[in-house]
Order: structure tokens, then sequence, then C-alpha cells
């Protein structure tokens, strides 16, 4: 199944309707834009897990839900990654009253 066309904006119009379309589940994986199944895309969807669309009753995804996807997927390097919070920070935090342990 090929994705539908996409419509050209009128000469002039500043306005991009690609950002418009809805894709099914069955086209993104058939695109190859996400490494899912529709089955998966449809469960993540119903199960609110992936952002989508419902209009019409039916599920489908705009390019900022797929690009939203693909993003929560990403894994950072380490050496992005913020640092532990040492225990000394953590116990002067706790005293200024900005982090509660649990308590037991």
């Amino acid at each position: 199944m090929t994705p539908p066309p996409r419509p050209a904006a009128p000469a002039g119009a500043a306005t991009d309707f690609s950002e418009l379309v809805h894709y099914t589940p069955e086209q993104i994986e058939a695109a190859g834009w996400l490494p899912f199944s529709a089955r998966t895309l449809r469960d993540k969807a119903s199960a609110r897990v992936f952002p989508h669309s419902k209009a019409g009753g039916r599920i489908t995804f705009l390019l900022r839900h797929i690009r939203e996807i693909a993003a929560m997927h990403e894994v950072r390097p380490a050496s992005e990654r913020k640092r532990p919070i040492a225990a000394d920070d953590l116990r002067r935090n706790t005293e200024a009253g900005a982090v509660r342990p649990s308590g037991g």
C-alpha cells in the first residue's frame, strides 16, 4: 500500500499540507518510517503509549506523531546523561525541604 499523494500548496501559500496528512499504521509500516508493525502501532496507540489521532474513529498518525514516536526511542550517549545526585547533595536538599525521602 503506498502512502496517499500529498496535496500541493497553492502558489504563494505558506502552508505545508504534508503536516496535515493522516497516515494509517499500514502505510507507516509499508514506508518503513518506524521499526514497528502496523499491529504494534495500533496497539500502542490504543493503550495511549504512542501519540496519535482518532478522527472518524480510526487510529491515524500525523508526521509530528511519527517524529514524536521516533524521538521516544532515542538513546543518548552516556556523556550527555545528567550526573547522579551525590549523597551530600541529597542530604542538603532534604534538609532544605526540596526533596522528601520516602519513609518507612
